[in-house]
């Protein structure tokens, strides 16, 4: 099954999107991957995080799993 794969700039822009809805709680928090690579294009969003309190940042990505 293939990917669907997205221009570099889309991809940049929902991660960014994801990283400042996360980054308050995190205490560190980076683009990784395709993106961090400046490939032409993304199959999927890779994020790399240290949080600093685990459950407050699950409950945080459940809502915006929820919101979509």
């Amino acid at each position: 099954m293939t990917k669907t794969r997205y221009p570099l700039a889309q991809a940049q822009a929902v991660a960014q999107e994801l990283v400042e809805a996360l980054m308050s709680h995190c205490e560190q928090i980076t683009i990784a991957g395709s993106i961090r690579r400046q490939r032409p294009d993304a199959a999927d969003i890779e994020i790399l995080y240290v949080p600093s309190w685990p459950l407050a940042f699950d409950l945080t990505i459940a809502k915006l799993m929820q919101d979509g």
